[in-house]
């Protein structure tokens, strides 16, 4: 999938981080440093604890307690992505080049069927 409308600058804010959760159809943003190569993800549970925690919208992304982000080479097999995704219970895989800098996304709808549970009725 495309990358560049989650992509966010690495001095972006919380506010820039919502805009292109709100905007994008796969719901993360990739932080990436001066040099492109990604930082950290965020999503929109990270800027919820954030602003739970007495953060401001215009506290910067890098500001956000966070943990070295899961990425995989672009040229890794689709098995192998399918594999992950199920393993570590995660909804999306940045791709990167050999400069770790990101070049896609994999989703996991990519691979599996989500099932839709109707609710209960009543009566």
């Amino acid at each position: 999938m495309q990358i560049q409308p989650n992509i966010l600058d690495h001095d972006a804010d919380l506010r820039q981080a919502m805009h292109v959760l709100e905007s994008s159809s796969i719901k993360i943003c990739v932080v990436v440093d001066a040099a492109g190569k990604v930082k950290r993800t965020v999503t929109d549970g990270d800027v919820r604890r954030a602003l739970l925690g007495g953060a401001d919208l215009t506290a910067e992304v890098t500001d956000l307690p966070g943990q070295p982000p899961f990425v995989l080479p672009d040229s890794t097999e689709r098995a192998t992505l399918a594999s992950e995704l199920k393993a570590r219970d995660i909804d999306v895989i940045v791709l990167v080049d050999a400069a770790d800098r990101p070049t896609g996304l994999v989703h996991r709808n990519e691979f599996f069927d989500t099932l839709l549970l109707s609710p209960p009725i009543w009566g």
